[in-house]
C-alpha cells in the first residue's frame, strides 16, 4: 500500500501493477494491521480499510491532518499523530481511540513511533522537539528541544532512537535522555537532507536513510560510515522507505514511482 494525493493505492503482485482502493482523501501515513486491514492518516483524520471499503474511525483527530501512525510488534497498541490536535492512542488494535496529549509541548505532531517490543515506550516528533512517554501514552515529556522531521526506534532496543533534526542526524542510546553531538551523516552523503530513517526489522543494527540524494545503508552504528545503496536508483530524491518484517525486502517512494530491492539495497528496480 502507498498513500499520497491520490488516496491509497494497493499492489497485489509485488509492485508490478497498482489499483485504487477507493479513498478520495489525501493520505499522509499508511499502517498495515496484523489482521490485514489498513489504517490511513488523511487530511480529515483516521480511516480504516477492510479490503473492500473505507470507514472513518471515531477519534479526537477527526477533521485534522494525520501525519504519522506507529504500532507495536503485535499490533495491539497504535499511536496516531495529527497537525493541530496532538495524538490519539488505541490499545485494542484500532477498535477504539483515546486522546494522548497530557504533557505534550506541542499539538503539532510530525512523526510518531512505538517501540516494537515495548508498547509502553512511545516517541513523537512535534513542533517543540522530541517527546517521550514511558507509560503507554498516559503522560508525555519533552526530551529534546530542537524541532525536526523524522525519528526511528530500534526493533531490538526500545532506548535506541535516531532522529533527524534540521541539518543533523543524531542518535540516543538512552531513550532520548542524551543525544550525541556529532552529525551522523558521513561525507559521502554530502550532508543530504534526510526524509526518512528505517531500522531493518530483520537484522539488528542495520539502518537505512532515505535522502534527497538517494538511499544510504549503515551496517555499523559505531563507525557511522554509510554506503550508497542506489544501483538502479541513481541520486533520486526519496521520500519514504519501508521493509517487509520477515524477509527484509525494501520498498521506497520517490517522485518517479515505487522501487523495490531484494538484496538489502544493493540494487533497485521500478
Amino acid at each position: 500500500y502507498i498513500g499520497g494525493q491520490y488516496g491509497v493505492l494497493v499492489s497485489r503482485d509485488g509492485c508490478a501493477s497498482w489499483e485504487t482502493t477507493g479513498l478520495d482523501l489525501e493520505a499522509y501515513a499508511v499502517h498495515i494491521l496484523g489482521d490485514g486491514d489498513v489504517l490511513a492518516g488523511t487530511e480529515q483524520g483516521l480511516r480504516r480499510f477492510d479490503g473492500a471499503s473505507w470507514s472513518a474511525l471515531v477519534s479526537t483527530l477527526e477533521g485534522f491532518e494525520v501525519w504519522g501512525i506507529g504500532g507495536s510488534a503485535d499490533g495491539s497498541v497504535l499511536l496516531a499523530g495529527s497537525y493541530g490536535n496532538g495524538m490519539a492512542l488505541s490499545a485494542n488494535g484500532g477498535s477504539s481511540w483515546t486522546p494522548s496529549t497530557s504533557g505534550l509541548s506541542s499539538l503539532d505532531v510530525h512523526h510518531v513511533a512505538v517501540a516494537p517490543e515495548d508498547p509502553q515506550r512511545l516517541y513523537a516528533y512535534t513542533e517543540a522537539g522530541v517527546e517521550r512517554s514511558t507509560d503507554g501514552g498516559a503522560a508525555w515529556t519533552r526530551v529534546h528541544t530542537d524541532r525536526g522531521g523524522t525519528l526511528a526506534v530500534s526493533p531490538f532496543d526500545a532506548e535506541l532512537i535516531v532522529i533527524y533534526q534540521w541539518n543533523h542526524l543524531l542518535e540516543s542510546w538512552d531513550g532520548g535522555d542524551t543525544f550525541g553531538w556529532d552529525d551522523r551523516r558521513s561525507e559521502n552523503m554530502s550532508l543530504a537532507q534526510v526524509e526518512d530513517v528505517l531500522f531493518d526489522p530483520s537484522e539488528e543494527g542495520l539502518l537505512y536513510a532515505a535522502t534527497v540524494r538517494g538511499v544510504f545503508r549503515l551496517d555499523d552504528m559505531y563507525t557511522w560510515s554509510w554506503t550508497e545503496a542506489d544501483v538502479g536508483l541513481g541520486a533520486w530524491s526519496v521520500w519514504d522507505i519501508a521493509a517487509a518484517p520477515v524477509t527484509g525486502v525494501l520498498y521506497l517512494a520517490s517522485p518517479s514511482g515505487v522501487l523495490r530491492s531484494t538484496d538489502g539495497g544493493a540494487s533497485w528496480s521500478i
